[in-house]
């Protein structure tokens, strides 16, 4: 017997016939949207595809869409580095290239310098290099966790006192 049949014969309007499977969908939409609201703040790095095997595994069957379209809804988004972290503020003056053109002879002319972020299973971490541009060797390197520049201070201060003095220090 069809639905409209049945609620025909029970004096009933079709709409509440309708109303508990909705209601049923919109209390699987917020366990749903709870559940990826917990993930997320326990490890706020995921995505929707590991927030959805989280949610499926440990509690109730859910789908990386349904994750998706949930997290759209409410503006839920995993904290990620993004892209073009180098990218220079405006008002900074652009100061010019000094080694365009310039040939390096010999070790110590030149030297080279970066930080760099790596990502590790628990956390990042940031890793400074002095490199001899000549020679290509790495003269010395530091890795910390934090943005401490006196650790940085002290690995130059020792690549100096071990290499001497460079002409040229090139760094960002």
């Amino acid at each position: 017997m069809s639905i409209t049949a049945q609620c025909e014969a029970l004096d009933i309007s079709r709409s509440n016939a309708y109303y508990t499977e909705q209601h049923t969908k919109h209390n699987h939409y917020v366990a749903t949207l709870l559940l990826v609201r917990n993930v997320l703040s326990l490890r706020p790095f995921y995505g929707y595809c590991k927030a959805a095997l989280e949610i499926s595994q440990s509690y109730i069957p859910v789908t990386g869409k349904q994750t998706r379209r949930i997290m759209a809804k409410v503006g839920l988004k995993a904290i990620y580095p993004v892209l073009n972290l180098s990218k220079s503020w405006q008002e900074h003056m652009k100061h010019p290239y000094l080694l365009a053109g310039k040939e390096i002879r010999y070790p110590n002319q030149v030297w080279a310098t970066d930080i760099t972020y790596i990502k590790i299973a628990y956390g990042h971490m940031f890793l400074l290099a002095i490199i001899d541009v000549f020679s290509r060797k790495l003269l010395n390197w530091i890795l910390t966790n934090s943005l401490d520049f006196q650790f940085f201070a002290n690995c130059l201060c020792k690549t100096m006192d071990c290499y001497g003095v460079p002409a040229i220090f090139n760094t960002d």
